[in-house]
């Protein structure tokens, strides 16, 4: 509620209905967040899969963590160049689809 006493105008209050409002507006769209969230994580998961050519993400990228001190090497960073690019090719597309 908007309280204004004597030509002022209780901007403390305006900013708390404000936050109360994102909260309740957020919170009343968690299901889509979930969902979007999880729309994303497919999209990493498969570019990682398709530009490492693999099936399982999780064993290439232990078998390249498997060594984590040091310097990146030449492939590590090609590898990386390589997930990074498709990754952006494919958010951009997903995000184009919002």
């Amino acid at each position: 509620m908007l309280m204004i006493s004597r030509n002022k105008i209780n901007l403390t209050n305006i900013g708390e209905n404000i936050i109360q409002g994102l909260i309740r507006g957020i919170g009343s769209m968690m299901d889509a967040v979930t969902k979007k969230v999880k729309e994303i994580a497919d999209v990493v998961t498969n570019a990682s899969k398709k530009v490492l050519e693999i099936h399982s993400p999780s064993r290439k990228t232990e078998e390249l963590g498997a060594f984590p001190v040091g310097p990146p090497t030449d492939e590590t960073k090609a590898i990386s160049e390589k997930i990074l690019a498709y990754m952006s090719m494919s958010f951009m597309k997903e995000w184009k689809a919002i």
